[in-house]
């Protein structure tokens, strides 16, 4: 069973501060923040590529170095390796440092990355690698000072990076579905690859994963469905605020359906992660602050919901 972690609301005057830190966290190598305990694959910063000696542990990088100083340059990258959750498998996720507004994300749900390369940047990629598409997935956001907030167990993660403008966000979510049912499909992972929807609404279509089928099929987000809120039926009403009974808010859990030809399937259920009506607005939290919401759509599209840490305001 995975443990939700919470980097709530953290705020740091640039992406290079803040890149260092979030893999601290995922790593459970933060100062004062519990992590879900992801581990350290290889890294690379000014050209020096390295395995660490200790995965757990970001200053073990002795030739890597800009990323336990927190002095990264545009191109550096790390990638990481998920721990158990649903199974004992795991995906491993490529994070590039692009801009100083920019990160890039590869994930490789087979595992299979090779280590101890030429330096490069990006590296060479599996084949069944993905993003966005068989792209890296470039997340953009604002310049300066922004919150960062990760969401994150053994087999996932969401990155919410807000300036606290009302439309200015991005989001993404990477890594483990959780399954409807008993299944086989024993690498459910996906990739948001639209940071700039932090809403749902009947053309988001927008994730990618590896068939599981073959193995081999890239199921790419032009051709994917939200099956909660598909085109045809949207759970969460938009022009008012059904979806509240009795003085209490109704979340309702996202679920991603698959229409590539020879491929359709029901993947599973995002973890942590729920739609809300719009009309409760475009910030704030939920039952003790158990729960946290955000909405860019201008309160035109169902919003998001993540699990909070219980004590963080939004």
């Amino acid at each position: 069973m995975a443990t939700t972690r919470y980097f709530a609301r953290q705020t740091f005057s640039s992406l290079g501060i803040a890149l260092p830190q979030i893999v601290r966290f995922l790593i459970n190598d933060h100062a004062t923040i519990t992590g879900p305990g992801w581990t350290i694959v290889e890294a690379q910063s000014a050209s020096n590529r390295e395995v660490p000696s200790d995965v757990s542990d970001l200053d073990s990088l002795v030739s890597a170095t800009d990323w336990p100083a927190e002095t990264i340059s545009t191109g550096d990258w790390i990638v990481l390796e998920s721990a158990n959750a649903n199974n004992t498998n795991h995906f491993q996720l490529y994070i590039e440092y692009d801009t100083a507004t920019s990160i890039r994300f590869m994930l490789m749900p087979l595992e299979d990355f090779t280590t101890g390369g030429g330096a490069a940047s990006p590296p060479t990629f599996p084949a069944t690698a993905f993003a966005e598409g068989a792209l890296t997935f470039l997340m953009t956001m604002a310049t300066g000072a922004v919150v960062y907030s990760v969401i994150a167990d053994e087999g996932m993660m969401a990155l919410l990076v807000d300036d606290f403008g009302i439309l200015t966000c991005d989001w993404t979510y990477i890594g483990e579905l959780d399954p409807s049912f008993p299944t086989t499909d024993d690498r459910c992972y996906v990739v948001w690859d639209d940071e700039s929807a932090v809403n749902f609404n009947a053309g988001n279509q927008t994730i990618n994963r590896l068939s599981p089928l073959d193995d081999s099929t890239l199921l790419i987000g032009t051709s994917t469905d939200l099956y909660a809120w598909g085109p045809n039926n949207r759970i969460h009403e938009v022009a008012v605020g059904l979806g509240r009974i009795s003085g209490q808010q109704t979340l309702f859990p996202v679920g991603v359906w698959f229409n590539n030809a020879g491929h359709q399937h029901f993947a599973g259920f995002m973890r942590n992660i729920f739609s809300i009506h719009s009309n409760v607005g475009n910030r704030g939290t939920l039952n003790n602050r158990e729960l946290m919401f955000r909405n860019n759509s201008s309160l035109a599209s169902p919003g998001i919901v993540f699990a909070w840490d219980g004590l963080t305001d939004y």
